[in-house]
């Protein structure tokens, strides 16, 4: 539900930051009918607080975002929560060349530690950058949207105690 994915992509939808939908036309500022919203993410917002707190060692760890990516994206009937972190072809190079299972065993890792720490099913993986800009690099498409680094604040409905 981050803005950063919608909002710096020109697409539909958004969030003002606080964990709050902002929708508007693919064209203009309007506002949508309730007909035609299309929410930024169909994780509740307590699950993507925690999904996103989850997320934080990878963000310490690798010093980039992890993506929540994939159909928890796009619609309400999601199987999994799809979490990529891309790295720069020249890092992942340098870590997985020629450690292909080393690859595995972190998106393994990754997998089970956010499902542990979230409860829903997260299918973690990390992917060079360059391919994924090729395969999904559309982002009003297939938007991605950031995590690991809000704070509690961010989810807190604005301060208005709605």
């Amino acid at each position: 539900m981050s803005g950063a994915t919608s909002s710096e992509s020109g697409a539909p939808g958004g969030n003002d930051g606080r964990g709050t939908d902002r929708l508007v036309a693919p064209d203009s500022d309007a506002a949508l009918s309730s007909t035609e919203r299309k929410k930024a993410c169909y994780l509740s917002t307590l699950e993507l607080h925690e999904l996103d707190e989850a997320c934080a060692p990878f963000l310490s760890a690798f010093g980039e975002h992890p993506y929540l990516v994939g159909s928890a994206s796009q619609r309400p009937d999601f199987r999994d929560v799809d979490v990529r972190l891309i790295l720069a072809d020249d890092e992942f190079d340098a870590l997985f060349a020629e450690r292909e299972g080393l690859w595995a065993l972190l998106g393994r890792l990754g997998s089970t530690f956010l499902r542990a720490r979230t409860g829903l099913p997260v299918d973690f993986q990390v992917q060079r950058q360059s391919e994924a800009n090729a395969k999904f690099g559309n982002l009003g498409e297939t938007p991605r949207n950031p995590l690991g680094s809000r704070s509690l604040l961010d989810f807190a409905g604005g301060g208005d105690a709605t």
